[in-house]
């Protein structure tokens, strides 16, 4: 489904012109599919993509940023200079490990550890810099502008979007018990660990298929 069908149906189950209503605009539906979008990437942590990072000599911190607008976070980093993943820590690891970690320095990266919600760290810290660093990384799903724009989700997660974007109007045109009988909808199928798991190894095959492609 494209955006403008999933918002045709979710105003259809509103009784609501599908060119848009009082209680919903065109824009408030696209605004709220997007959301819908975000809301269901960050709860089930589906979405995986790969970008490539060039380290910077004497820099020990990178932002999500400088990864990709969509980066949630890193969830694996590989080092092309000696062919490994870095090992994830803590930073308080780090610490414990050697308490003048910030004055080394390698181009052959052997840790990574978070720094905040969008910012991570390296280590050693490249002397030289100029080293490709794969990230493997969490994304927050792609901004739908036009209705032929269809959401990297699968159908399943579309149906999601769609009651989620239901709840949304009925709390909009104030018809606050129907809208709890379908959040409640929205959330079982949250809390049903068979569809989350589902989900999850279907987008896994597809990440890993396009790693072993590039």
């Amino acid at each position: 489904m494209n955006r403008g069908s999933i918002r045709s149906k979710i105003l259809y189950l509103l009784n609501e012109n599908v060119a848009g209503s009082a209680f919903l605009t065109l824009p408030q539906a696209n605004d709220l599919i997007q959301e819908a979008m975000e809301l269901i990437a960050e709860e089930i942590r589906a979405l995986r993509q790969q970008a490539i990072l060039i380290t910077q000599p004497g820099r020990f911190w990178y932002t999500t940023y400088e990864i990709s607008d969509t980066c949630m976070s890193p969830i694996r980093i590989f080092s092309y200079a000696n062919k490994q993943r870095l090992i994830p820590l803590v930073m308080q690891e780090v610490d414990n490990h050697y308490t003048s970690w910030m004055s080394v320095q390698e181009d052959t990266p052997q840790w990574w550890y978070p720094v905040s919600h969008d910012t991570f760290g390296i280590w050693p810290g490249p002397s030289v810099g100029g080293t490709p660093l794969r990230i493997d990384y969490l994304a927050w799903p792609e901004v739908l502008y036009d209705d032929d724009d269809e959401p990297i989700l699968r159908e399943i997660e579309q149906d999601l979007m769609i009651l989620y974007g239901q709840y949304d109007g009925l709390i909009r045109q104030w018809d606050v018990e129907r809208a709890f009988d379908v959040f409640n909808k929205f959330a079982a199928a949250y809390r049903d660990q068979r569809f989350r798991k589902e989900v999850m190894r279907f987008h896994r095959h597809v990440f890993d298929r396009e790693s072993r492609e590039g």
